[in-house]
């Protein structure tokens, strides 16, 4: 169902990006609204901006630029990109944000304390989004008078249009509505007017005409330091152990409990970091610009997210799989391994639910009986 989702969304995207790009033909009009749109003068070219802040500027964002946030107030550093933050999505109960759809309750992060919200869509929707609802974006923030859209800013819609179209759905194209309902041209509007940044081309560096990625200095005062993405392999909190890297193939590295082709194999060297099922980093921090993906074919074991020459091959398909097992003295929980629960509580509970989470019986179920639990910080040891 999710899948047939995201087609029909990733389709609807296409049409109208395509619409968009194309062409207007001989003597087609631009779209009329209430008060005519100053013309652009400007080639619509997306520029990076790094100036430093120099003049107070109504079109600048009023951001605390010492707070070690290089993201809005309202967003979280996560992965290489800008997410609303957890604890705002989840009303404070979950505020550590664990993956693009994930947030959990308090360290250790475990099966049982984790919350997660995909939406009604694959991508942007649900705990994957920024600060407004819209997709994640790079560090950094727009001018007050833009919106993001595929993580670029652009000058709002709304304003464009007088109120005519509001919503972007498109680099060129502004909607009545967002949705399906876009697909009716007499619900949108399509113009080269719209590709524009916010500055409306006034000739200052820090409130750019043209449309541009996010920019740091918005946000955080000497944000280059502060731009570090740890590799995402374990919560560092968890003090069981990854095991080395002979858990897998000798062509293959651990990533969230499954071995995978090693991405600097897959990209001949160029993009080592491995940073989801499908994609590959070339150095962090891990951004939009620096990743590499490959999906692929079929819906798995296609693209990057496939094992290596030793895995579990589905007809011709080489699948990503299970380490290897623990040693006999350990015991394995989320690809990681763990002194055993029945010697570090001396039998009384010998199954591990999670990090620091020991059960008398063996299954979910069981376990959600307190009484059938122990859970301590001394139970957190490989």
């Amino acid at each position: 169902y999710l899948t047939c989702l995201g087609c029909i969304a990733l389709g609807i995207l296409g049409l109208l990006l395509a619409r968009s790009l194309m062409p207007s033909s001989a003597g087609s009009s631009e779209p009329v609204f209430r008060t005519p749109i100053a013309a652009t003068t400007q080639a619509p070219i997306i520029v990076a901006t790094t100036a430093a802040l120099v003049t107070s500027n109504p079109l600048i964002p009023s951001y605390d630029l010492h707070d070690d946030n290089v993201c809005k107030p309202n967003e979280e550093f996560y992965g290489g990109l800008c997410y609303m933050r957890g604890e705002l999505l989840t009303n404070g109960t979950h505020p550590i944000r664990t993956s693009s759809w994930t947030c959990c309750e308090k360290h250790p992060c475990g099966i049982t304390g984790q919350k997660g919200k995909i939406g009604s869509k694959i991508l942007c929707n649900g705990f994957d989004v920024d600060g407004d609802g819209n997709c994640p974006h790079e560090a950094g923030a727009c001018l007050t008078d833009e919106e993001t859209f595929l993580g670029v800013c652009y000058k709002k819609c709304n304003l464009l249009t007088n109120g005519d179209f509001p919503h972007r759905v498109a680099p060129a194209t502004c909607c009545v509505q967002s949705g399906l309902s876009c697909l009716d041209i007499r619900k949108s509007a399509t113009s080269s007017k719209f590709v524009v940044g916010g500055g409306d081309f006034d000739g200052r560096p820090d409130t750019p005409g043209q449309p541009h990625y996010p920019n740091v200095s918005y946000t955080e005062e000497d944000a280059a330091a502060k731009l570090t993405t740890p590799q995402p392999t374990i919560d560092p909190s968890m003090r069981g152990y990854i095991g080395d890297q002979a858990r897998c193939g000798g062509d293959e590295e651990l990533y969230a409990g499954l071995c995978y082709k090693q991405c600097s194999l897959l990209t001949n060297g160029t993009h080592p970091i491995r940073t989801s099922t499908w994609t590959c980093c070339s150095n962090h921090p891990c951004g939009i610009h620096n990743q590499k993906g490959a999906i692929g074919k079929t819906m798995a074991c296609n693209g990057y997210g496939v094992g290596g020459n030793t895995a579990l091959k589905v007809s011709v398909l080489t699948c990503p799989h299970a380490p290897n097992p623990c040693p006999l003295d350990a015991e394995e929980v989320l690809g990681m391994c763990f002194k055993p629960c029945a010697q570090l509580t001396n039998g009384d509970f010998p199954y591990r639910l999670s990090a620091v989470t020991c059960c008398k019986a063996k299954g979910i179920k069981a376990c959600l009986d307190f009484g059938m639990t122990s859970t301590g910080d001394q139970y957190n040891t490989g």
